[in-house]
């Protein structure tokens, strides 16, 4: 049994470049959906960090009373990695008190005699999130994204909903604290 070899057959002259021009023609969709891949898992990542602020505002609520202040301090803070800043001329994000309800009465009136810790605080946190790749940003640029001068950005937003604590002020108005009974 003798084994046949035979060479390899010369290319067409006709066909000679036809790897370079399909790289040429490829490559701008292989370079177009990886952008868009990554623009995706960085949306992915800023989702859960504005579902933790949220989480962080509604806590720091809980515990002040509702003080918008200082839930946006808390939120603030979780958001500082993301944003590099906390306060800006701009607004990058936003938290609002949706409702500070009684639990199971929709109407948000709570009874007079409901403790504090009936109480459910929910809270949203809006975020505008700046895209990071611009060519991802200007395809993904259609009506949903809010305009902005620098680049375009996308409102990511969070709800989050926790009981109140009950007030303990161990203080009076005059800032000196009470003995613990």
């Amino acid at each position: 049994m003798a084994i046949h070899i035979t060479p390899l057959a010369r290319p067409n002259p006709s066909e000679q470049g036809q790897g370079a021009v399909e790289a040429i023609l490829t490559l701008p969709v292989f370079l177009v959906l990886v952008t868009v891949l990554l623009q995706g898992a960085l949306l992915c990542m800023a989702q859960v960090v504005v579902q933790y602020a949220a989480f962080t505002a509604a806590r720091t609520g809980a515990v002040w009373n509702g003080d918008v202040d200082q839930m946006t301090t808390a939120a603030g803070r979780v958001l500082l990695p993301m944003t590099g800043r906390v306060f800006t001329g701009k607004h990058i994000f936003k938290v609002e008190v949706i409702s500070s309800e009684a639990a199971g009465k929709p109407s948000g009136k709570p009874d007079a005699g409901a403790k504090n810790t009936d109480r459910l605080l929910r809270v949203r946190v809006t975020w505008n999130y700046p895209l990071m790749l611009p060519l991802a940003g200007r395809l993904l640029n259609r009506g949903v994204l809010t305009s902005s001068v620098t680049r375009p950005s996308l409102p990511l937003t969070a709800t989050w909903t926790l009981p109140m604590e009950p007030l303990r002020i161990p203080w009076d108005t005059e800032g000196n604290r009470h003995a613990r009974s």
